[in-house]
């Protein structure tokens, strides 16, 4: 979706990848099970692998670039409409009414905070 309207307006694509290093550091009783930092490590290279993979798979136009950022999902891709963004388009994992209580919503809150335009785009 955001590579055709990102053609359909003849501007360049920004594909941004959130990593947020609390999803390692949080699990109760689990700290000697696992290294956080080598988690973190592994999540920030697969991030990676993945916004590159998208860059290659966007056919020009649009020109297409991206990064990993650390921090909250929702916090990031805010930040991301502050710095002169013309739309934030952002996948739904479609977690469903009891997920989004217990975890929450990352379109939800970035709807809420982003200022500029934000498309969620539904899963699948």
């Amino acid at each position: 979706a955001a590579v055709e309207l990102a053609r359909a307006a003849g501007t360049d694509l920004k594909l941004i990848a959130a990593s947020d290093p609390s999803m390692f550091t949080q699990i109760p009783d689990m700290a000697p099970a696992y290294n956080p930092v080598e988690l973190l490590r592994a999540h920030g290279e697969s991030l990676a692998r993945a916004v590159d993979e998208a860059i290659a798979g966007v056919e020009p136009p649009p020109a297409a670039t991206g990064s990993v950022e650390s921090g909250s999902p929702a916090e990031v891709l805010a930040g991301a409409g502050a710095d002169g963004v013309d739309m934030i388009v952002a996948g739904s994992r479609g977690y469903g009414p009891v997920k989004v209580v217990l975890l929450g919503s990352v379109s939800a809150k970035l709807v809420r905070s982003a200022r500029c335009p934000v498309m969620v785009v539904p899963r699948g």
